[in-house]
């Protein structure tokens, strides 16, 4: 993987992020950015933020991307830049000042503090929207940043730069007014950018629009109201689209930036050619987000059918003809289908894809309170994945925290496609591109979740999508053995983050 030299820096590095980021999550997880959200460098009811910026798992990170190792969770970027995509997270760090290895402070902060949301959209997930909680029957999530957490913050705030708001929907959240207050009160009014689905133009929307120089990003799948509906349960178009036009009149003002996030699937594909032209038309930028959810993936399609899309598409460009500003995002999606559509036809896996839970289904049941490591505690996990996954192999391994498999008890048989003894001494990574090629299919994971003390995991995957109710695919089970037992060792997840572009969910 190879940078471009943006800008000058005091080193080199695959990614800038770790030097000059930190990101929240709805349940207190810190982690570097929006696309790693597999190695977490620690949680806010564990860790002071003190300790998380300059802890063990932070310089564990800084350290491999800095030697071109994308191992730890940072696969998306590596997957992007390799595929010649340049909409790598990690390419937006590139303009960044990072005068030294081992900074004080962050430059930017990106706050998903909570996962309150008024819309339940089909690609979304109970952690990142209390509708979906409620709509499941699920409490909701704990409130994960308390007092302590805004004490702490508060030193943190002037040294950024700019600060992010995403999760749920972000103007309904308290906590993220906290910050703004805070903000406020030290008068450090930095460049905001807030990620919204627009449903929303209250006092408080405008109040902090007034308060801050606020770049916004508009979530919305579709300009045909029938498939937006579909799509964003409890959305009302014609208000979105009204709201839409303006929060842009707010940035034309401002002199701020106004954007879409378009997630792509296989109800609304036929809906990118004209979010391109309107964002093209309202000078706006537009992300484009391809939905990895069991499903609904354009990637799970079958060949026929991935080149019905791709064929649908490039029908409805010639209609259009140019796209203008948003030209290269067009060529580039193209590009991307069709190379997907010319791997397939070839017998080769695209990748490894990210699965997210399906709404209604608990892949995997409330983790048990018996304690970490034992036996007990092992075929109770076993029991609890199987009765989700009837068909499933279940293997148990260590590693060491280079993630080299060290010991494997794999039953009788194969598991996707390899012998127990093709695990050991090898890293995990190798192994699944191994049995991914071996099996000529994509390579689901599920769900990984971690315990407290981040020793035991669980892995599972899955030959092809998953489906609701669950049955078939395969079970990998790890024991880490490179933390102390009964200890908090940050190392104990090292070996586990080197897998591909995935949805990972921890505890």
């Amino acid at each position: 993987m190879t940078r471009s030299p943006d800008a000058p820096k005091a080193f080199d590095s695959a990614c800038y992020a770790p030097f000059v980021a930190m990101e929240f999550d709805p349940q207190g997880r810190v982690f570097t950015c929006c696309t790693n959200q597999l190695y977490p460098m620690g949680n806010v009811a564990e860790s002071s933020l003190r300790e998380i910026w300059h802890g063990r798992r932070a310089r564990n990170l800084r350290e491999a991307v800095v030697g071109y190792d994308m191992s730890s969770g940072c696969n998306v970027c590596k997957w992007h830049v390799e595929h010649g995509k340049q909409d790598a997270i990690a390419r937006s760090y590139d303009d960044l000042p990072v005068e030294t290895a081992e900074p004080d402070w962050p430059q930017r902060m990106t706050f998903a503090l909570s996962n309150r949301c008024n819309l339940a959209c089909v690609m979304c997930s109970g952690e990142l929207s209390s509708r979906i909680r409620h709509d499941e029957g699920l409490p909701p999530l704990p409130d994960a940043y308390d007092d302590a957490f805004f004490d702490q913050l508060r030193e943190f705030l002037p040294h950024l730069e700019y600060a992010a708001f995403l999760g749920g929907e972000p103007f309904l959240s308290p906590e993220n007014r906290r910050v703004w207050d805070m903000l406020v009160e030290l008068d450090h009014h930095i460049p905001l950018s807030i990620t919204t689905n627009g449903t929303l133009y209250t006092p408080l929307v405008e109040q902090t629009l007034e308060r801050f120089p606020c770049s916004l990003l508009l979530s919305i799948d579709a300009l045909d109201p029938d498939v937006l509906r579909r799509i964003r349960v409890g959305v009302d178009p014609e208000k979105v689209l009204e709201n839409a036009s303006r929060l842009r009149d707010y940035t034309v003002a401002a002199g701020t930036g106004f954007g879409f996030m378009y997630c792509l699937m296989t109800s609304n594909w036929e809906e990118m050619p004209a979010m391109l032209k309107l964002a093209d038309e309202w000078d706006a930028t537009i992300q484009v987000v391809h939905v990895s959810v069991p499903g609904m993936s354009l990637e799970e399609l079958s060949v026929d059918e991935l080149a019905g899309v791709l064929d649908g598409l490039e029908r409805a460009g010639e209609k259009i003809g140019d796209f203008g500003s948003q030209q290269a995002t067009w060529e580039t999606e193209l590009h991307q289908l069709r190379t997907a559509l010319a791997e397939r036809r070839a017998g080769q896996a695209v990748t490894i894809r990210r699965a997210k839970p399906v709404a209604g289904v608990e892949l995997l049941p409330e983790r048990s309170t018996e304690p970490s490591g034992s036996e007990q505690r092992h075929r109770a996990a076993v029991e609890r994945i199987t009765r989700w996954a009837p068909d499933a192999a279940v293997l148990t391994f260590a590693a060491d925290d280079s993630g080299t498999i060290t010991a494997t008890d794999l039953p009788p048989g194969r598991l996707a496609g390899l012998l127990g003894d093709d695990w050991i001494g090898r890293r995990l990574d190798d192994v699944i591109d191994q049995a991914r090629r071996a099996t000529g299919r994509d390579l689901w994971l599920i769900d990984h979740t971690a315990e407290p003390d981040l020793r035991d995991q669980t892995l599972i995957f899955h030959h092809g999508p998953p489906r609701r109710g669950g049955g078939g695919g395969e079970i990998v089970r790890v024991v880490s053995v490179s933390g102390q037992p009964g200890g908090t060792d940050d190392r104990g997840t090292t070996s586990y983050v080197a897998l591909d572009d995935y949805y990972a969910k921890f505890g």
